[in-house]
């Protein structure tokens, strides 16, 4: 759990309890969302999409301008670079996109940070 987690959790546990409590929090904290704008006006360095990226932990928002052709692994480093530095790995993420392309997308993101990922069938981890 985040810093912030961690302190909203203690703060939150001396005045009220749930089951799931910790959970719920934790949930909440490490949620980052990802969207893609498209159909923009090229730029000079030919740039279409701007990828925005909401970290809800933070509450800060990233302006990423990408193109429309930018490959997966592209995105992950792009993502490597200028999130996981500031933030860390954070799950879930939450695309506005295809199942597909987060499966890719999270492929190649382990692929560069160099770890393995394993995914299970549904109702089997």
């Amino acid at each position: 759990m985040h810093l912030k987690g961690n302190k909203m959790y203690q703060d939150l546990r001396e005045l009220y309890w749930w089951p799931g409590l910790k959970r719920d929090v934790t949930e909440y904290w490490e949620r980052l969302t990802m969207v893609f704008f498209s159909r923009l006006p090229l730029t000079q360095t030919k740039k279409d999409l701007v990828w925005v990226i909401v970290d809800r932990l933070t509450n800060s928002t990233h302006f990423l301008p990408v193109s429309n052709n930018c490959s997966l692994h592209k995105l992950a480093r792009l993502y490597i670079s200028e999130i996981v530095k500031l933030h860390g790995v954070l799950v879930p993420i939450i695309f506005d996109r295809n199942p597909r392309f987060t499966y890719r997308f999270w492929r190649k993101l382990h692929e560069a940070l160099g770890t393995q990922l394993n995914f299970s069938t549904t109702f089997h981890p």
